[in-house]
This record gives structure tokens, C-alpha cells and sequence, in this order.
């Protein structure tokens, strides 16, 4: 178990350089909660073909992708159009990524911009020598087979240029919310669980805490790791800490039984006091229980005082499928389609009420969101193409 306790000044005069790129209008949507979240020490980038959506960002740095070939237009559900035009931004991208310590690419996959272009931008960070991470979601079922095809696809290529490839699958948040969840909120969740992750990972690295955990550490967890869960669980009052664990163990949007081939762990406690060490102790024993006995774990702990009798912990599983993506990705649809209800014990202390999510996403401007008919088809543009890994 490696760690570095009380070293609060650690990234005082040289922090690591962490940006996030959002691609498209899922990954842009996404970076535009971040922002609202206020993540400190990140920086943020809105990467998009449609020049329109673009504006509407947040991010202090946006980005045309393909503007001669775009021309601002979008990329019409098409793969090879997002890929054609990240190929043709490369330089810009370059200058952007360049000296970055860790990149987090965020992005719907299905649709035209954020499937085609976020392998391009993945495979110049590795060039670069990033670290990369992408956190990429899933279609909703509504969204249509098409979509989800090719989703699968993207993920597939994608794999192969990013260090760790965390996926979430929307439609599993729709089997965990109320019925009436409205279709405005129910996008703007799927846009927060990727500011969870990247959010998460990113305050392990930058907070100072109890224990804090060296960038060095998440380095070597994240790099070359192949796919990855992240999973995020909450407890209130005695038990608070053993019931984050198990909240987290339980993680409806994330396959966690794949826990025990994982070659490394990263855990991570925020707590609202002081976390008395046996219940970190009992804690780590559940975890372990859960993993193979080889497994690297790498332990923080954080406290803060708004959170008073909560306990939340975050955990980062990684090796999970390795290089061998393709089987993970087959499973979905059967895996989201059967979810035990008995889960929803655990599942419901991850999430709020209906009325407090309404609550909390109606405090930003609402985003509108397209679905089979992109940008770049609405204006019925049409461009003679030779596909290359979109096929």
C-alpha cells in the first residue's frame, strides 16, 4: 500500500498539469458541469465541429475541430467527419495537450464528433507522452441501435490510443431513478457521472489531506492500464464509513465483479471529521476481500467539514479487461438489462431524490440535446468521404 501522509505543500511550486477536453456536445455538456462545479486546478477545453454549439461552452478554451472542412457545421452523427476534422486540427491540438501531465478526454460515443475525433486526440496525447485517460458514455437504449453500433465501435478503437478507458452506461441510470425523471435531467445526470470521475480522480491527485497520494502513484496506476471502474459510495452517521464502501461495491453504474482481476486500487476517503483509523483499517479489509491479492492499492484521505457526519469514498480499479475490451463492451447491453432490484438499497445512497436533482440541474442553463439527427445532417450538408478506421 503506498501513500504520503501530511505532506500538504507537496505540489506547492510545480503542480501537475491536468486538463480535461470535452468533445462534442455530450463531452462539452459535461466540461460545462465541471466548470459550474468549480474544480480547482483543472483546466478545461471544448473541442467541437459545430461552431454554433461551440459558443454556448463555458471553457475558457474552445476549439473548431475541421473548420475548412466542417465549416462549423457539426458531423452528423458521422464517425469519419469527427475523425477527418480532429485530423485537421492536429497542430492546434498539439499546442493545446503539449506539456500536459494527465488528459482526460470526455465524450458521448455515438455520434459523429466525439466517436470519430476522441482515438485522434488520444493517440497525439500519447505521442506527447500524456498520460490519458478517456471517460466516455454509452447511448441510452432511446437513442436507437444505430447509435449504440456504433458506440461499440468507437469504444473499440478507442481503447487502443488511451491509457485507461473508463465507460458508463447511460441506460443504467434510468433503472435507478424515478420513472418521472424528465428527459432534460436524465442527459444532464449522464453529463455529472463523467464530472464524478474526472472530478474525482482529479481532487486525489491536487487536495492536500490526512494521507495524500502522490501524483507519481497515479501515474503508474493509470498508465498503460487498459480499462478501468471507477465507482463512488456515501455513508452517513456510525457506520458511515463501511456503508460508503459497500454503497460503492455496489455501484449501479459500473461492472464491479470485475474487481478481483484488477492490478491496481486506488481508494480514496473524504470524510466530514477526523476517520478513525480501525474504520479506515475495516474498510480496506472489505476492499481487499474484493480483489486479487496482487493488486497494488493506493490509500488518501480527506477531510472536509461541510460533509459533517457523511463519509464518501472513491475507488479506481485498473486492469479490469486489460487490452481485452471487446468482451467487456459485448456484455453491456445483457449486463444493463439485468440489474437486480435488490441492488437499489445501496443504489438509492448514491443518488438523491427526483425533487433534489431537479433542484440542483435546474441551477444551470438548460442544454439542449440532439439525438439521430445531428448538425451537420439538419443542414442537409453532404461530403463524398473514404472512410478510414470507421468503416
Amino acid at each position: 500500500m503506498t501513500n504520503s501522509t501530511n505532506n500538504k505543500n507537496i505540489y506547492k511550486d510545480n503542480p501537475p498539469i491536468i486538463k480535461t477536453i470535452g468533445l462534442g456536445g455530450a463531452g462539452s455538456n459535461a466540461i460545462d458541469r465541471m466548470i459550474q462545479f468549480q474544480i480547482d486546478g483543472v483546466d478545461f477545453i471544448a473541442a467541437n465541429t459545430d461552431k454554433q454549439a461551440l459558443n454556448l461552452s463555458e471553457a475558457n478554451t474552445k476549439l473548431l475541430l475541421g473548420k475548412d472542412f466542417t465549416k462549423g457545421h457539426g458531423a452528423g452523427g458521422d464517425p469519419f467527419i469527427g475523425e477527418t476534422a480532429a485530423h485537421e486540427t492536429l497542430n492546434e491540438l498539439s499546442e493545446i495537450i503539449e506539456n500536459t501531465d494527465i488528459l482526460f478526454i470526455t465524450c458521448g460515443m455515438g455520434g459523429g464528433t466525439g466517436t470519430g475525433s476522441a482515438p485522434v486526440v488520444a493517440e497525439l496525447a500519447q505521442d506527447l507522452g500524456v498520460i490519458t485517460v478517456a471517460i466516455v458514455t454509452m447511448p441510452f437504449n432511446f437513442e436507437g441501435n444505430h447509435r449504440y453500433s456504433t458506440a461499440i465501435q468507437g469504444v473499440s478503437i478507442l481503447q487502443n490510443h488511451c491509457d485507461t478507458l473508463i465507460t458508463v452506461p447511460n441506460e443504467r441510470l434510468l433503472q435507478i431513478v424515478p420513472h418521472n425523471v424528465t428527459l432534460d435531467v436524465a442527459f444532464r445526470m449522464a453529463d455529472d457521472i463523467l464530472r464524478q470521475g474526472i472530478q474525482a480522480i482529479s481532487e486525489i491527485i491536487l487536495k492536500p489531506g490526512l494521507i495524500n497520494v502522490d501524483f507519481a502513484d497515479v501515474r503508474m496506476l493509470l498508465h498503460k492500464s487498459g480499462g478501468a471502474v471507477i465507482a463512488i459510495g456515501q455513508g452517513r452517521g456510525n457506520s458511515a464509513t463501511m456503508d460508503a464502501v459497500r454503497s460503492a461495491l455496489h455501484h449501479p453504474l459500473q461492472d464491479i465483479s470485475g474487481m478481483n482481476y484488477a492490478n491496481g486500487l486506488l481508494v480514496h476517503f473524504t470524510g466530514g471529521h477526523e476517520l478513525p483509523m480501525s474504520h479506515i483499517q475495516q474498510a480496506i479489509n472489505e476492499i481487499r476481500a474484493s480483489i486479487g491479492p496482487s493488486a497494488q492499492v493506493t490509500l488518501g484521505a480527506t477531510v472536509e467539514k461541510h460533509l459533517k457526519d457523511k463519509v464518501q469514498i472513491i475507488l479506481v480499479a485498473t486492469g479490469v479487461g486489460g487490452h481485452v475490451l471487446d468482451h467487456v463492451i459485448d456484455e453491456l447491453p445483457s449486463k444493463t438489462n439485468h440489474i437486480q432490484i435488490t441492488e437499489t438499497t445501496h443504489n438509492q445512497q448514491n443518488l438523491e431524490s427526483i425533487d433534489e436533482m431537479q433542484q440542483v440541474f435546474s441551477k444551470y442553463q438548460t442544454v439542449q440535446h440532439n439525438l439521430d439527427t445531428p448538425a451537420f445532417l439538419r443542414r442537409n450538408k453532404i461530403i463524398d468521404k473514404n472512410k478510414t478506421e470507421f468503416k
